[in-house]
């Protein structure tokens, strides 16, 4: 008789752990694609899924509390995410990536990056424009996680930071001229935070609009762009809050009882311009001196730093080398750049294909046009 008691409390014991698990994981397992796009703008439609709302349907019967979750993938994701919060847990991970919350609050996705030969794809680059009298300036946006002060949960390392600072020591080892985002917050690491999103991978209008005015004080100082002040100046320019709800990249894969929600703003001029859009390229009517600017970026640039760019040159082509087929080298060829301007995060710095320059040159849209 004890011998059963015994069984039958480890098997209660494995099922309490299986249930568990299933609270746990089961959003990951059975929608491991709507993990990343179900906490879209419609997630305040949906009724609320608390863990006291769940059990207490749980206790009334399985069928309410399926009712509760099973049909909306972004109620499990909210109900996985309160779950990791009341543990504690500040590593959650799904089917896809990491999200690690920092001791600030602030939540950012993280994976070791390893070394895919970028740095000498992009010497390569830099040579190949100097031969042509292009020159060419590499803009290091930040990661989330601070190089000066990091926040990470007990028992991790910053693995990011230190090989980023590897990757531009060799681009400036190579002579390729290199702005670092990352110096800008030096002296007041905090800020660091206050200029990105506690829910999302990006940084904020702040952050990015204040690169953009290095940017162009780099142009105006070494590659003969004159660039008047006001169409780089502060006061020129104004924030305009959101109407929208957003959720950012984490903020849709744990919830919104794990992390903050953002309110966003837009940086825009409060001069008149007069800037159009053909394909890739935007063609600013306003300006006089026929400068090219072509950008090759990530979601850092072409969020908001591409407009900004436009203003300052007649022509600017922005492009993504990643999922394109034809050569980068035969877009410089035909766009005959007066500078080209890198910028990517560091994630991508491991992305193979980031910095494959010479691609096949087959059926390549950039090069309409031109």
């Amino acid at each position: 008789m004890a011998h059963r008691r015994q069984k039958l409390a480890i098997l209660g014991c494995i099922g309490i752990l299986l249930f568990a698990m299933g609270v746990l994981y089961g959003p990951m397992l059975i929608h491991p694609r709507q993990t990343y796009w179900a906490m879209d703008t419609h997630l305040e439609k949906v009724p609320e899924c608390t863990v006291t709302n769940v059990w207490g349907a749980i206790q009334k019967g399985w069928k309410d509390a399926e009712e509760i979750c099973a049909p909306k993938p972004n109620c499990l994701i909210t109900f996985y995410g309160e779950v990791q919060k009341a543990l504690d847990i500040q590593i959650v991970r799904d089917a896809q990536r990491t999200v690690v919350k920092l001791e600030n609050g602030y939540v950012t996705f993280y994976a070791p990056i390893e070394d895919c030969g970028q740095a000498k794809a992009l010497l390569e680059l830099n040579q190949y424009l100097k031969e042509r009298g292009i020159p060419l300036l590499y803009v290091q946006a930040p990661h989330k996680i601070c190089k000066y002060l990091p926040f990470l949960p007990y028992g991790m390392e910053d693995e990011i930071n230190p090989f980023v600072d590897h990757f531009l020591a060799q681009l400036r080892e190579g002579h390729c001229d290199v702005l670092d985002t990352r110096d800008f917050i030096k002296d007041d690491p905090p800020q660091h935070y206050r200029w990105f999103y506690r829910s999302d991978l990006h940084w904020t209008t702040d952050y990015s609009f204040l690169t953009y005015q290095k940017i162009v004080e780099l142009m105006n100082q070494r590659y003969g762009f004159h660039v008047p002040a006001e169409l780089y100046a502060t006061e020129n320019f104004q924030q305009i809050k959101r109407e929208e709800p957003f959720f950012g990249n984490e903020y849709r894969r744990v919830g919104r009882y794990y992390v903050q929600r953002d309110k966003p703003y837009d940086t825009t001029p409060r001069f008149p311009t007069d800037v159009i859009k053909e394909g890739d390229r935007l063609i600013n009517k306003n300006d006089t001196t026929g400068k090219k600017i072509l950008f090759l970026c990530d979601s850092f640039g072409w969020l908001e730093m591409k407009n900004w760019l436009a203003l300052t040159c007649g022509q600017l082509l922005q492009t993504d080398l990643r999922g394109k087929h034809g050569a980068f080298t035969d877009t410089i060829e035909q766009f005959q750049p007066d500078l080209v301007i890198v910028l990517y995060c560091p994630e991508n710095l491991a992305t193979p294909g980031v910095f494959d320059f010479r691609g096949k040159a087959e059926n390549d849209d950039v090069l309409r046009n031109f």
